[in-house]
């Protein structure tokens, strides 16, 4: 996580949308599920991700790949690929089978953590809507979203891929813009 959290604060190229990774806020995170759940499901879903952590032992990952890639609108987006592993999916195929019928259709810009800007909005709602549909199951890309701006080289140089590292916990996240992970809502540790 240090590392992840050094790379970003030396991102180039930094544009008006970039974030700043930390330990307490931005957390660098994979996503494993995501969308808009009513207040009176949380507890359920909070059970239901205790009962999984009771099922699955800490996973370990392989960081595969640092990207930075060229978006339409001239900003560099950077992120760390990794590798599809059958622990990391089947975690994230449970969540969604047992949880993904609680994700409520609409979203808005006040439920994020912060009310996000216009252009910043449109995005998130589209990801927090249509995860089910365009990034989960078959689709599911794990990655870490390192923010805007370009990584570089000597930062390329000082963390070579891959790399393995392990995770051991689940958690309930409120998003903020660019579906970031702002506020941790509930956590769970995964067996040992």
């Amino acid at each position: 996580m240090e590392n992840l959290v050094d790379i970003n604060k030396n991102l180039k190229q930094k544009s008006s949308s970039y974030f700043e990774l930390g330990k307490k806020d931005y957390l660098p995170h994979i996503t494993l599920a995501m969308g808009v759940v009513k207040s009176e499901d949380v507890l359920k879903i909070k059970n239901i991700m205790k009962e999984i952590s009771l099922k699955h032992h800490q996973i370990e990952l392989i960081g595969e790949e640092f990207k930075s890639n060229l978006q339409a609108n001239g900003e560099w987006n950077s992120s760390l690929s990794i590798k599809k592993n059958k622990d990391l999916v089947s975690i994230h195929k449970e969540l969604m089978d047992l949880i993904g019928g609680f994700f409520q259709e609409h979203s808005s810009p006040e439920m994020f953590y912060s009310v996000p800007k216009v252009e910043e909005g449109s995005n998130a709602l589209k990801w927090v809507k249509e995860y089910k549909q365009i990034a989960a199951y078959e689709n599911y890309n794990p990655h870490i979203s390192l923010s805007k701006g370009k990584i570089s080289e000597d930062d390329l140089f000082k963390m070579k891929t891959p790399f393995e590292f392990t995770s051991s916990r689940l958690v309930i996240s409120h998003l903020g813009v660019h579906c970031t992970c702002r506020k941790i809502l509930f956590e769970v540790y995964l067996s040992k």
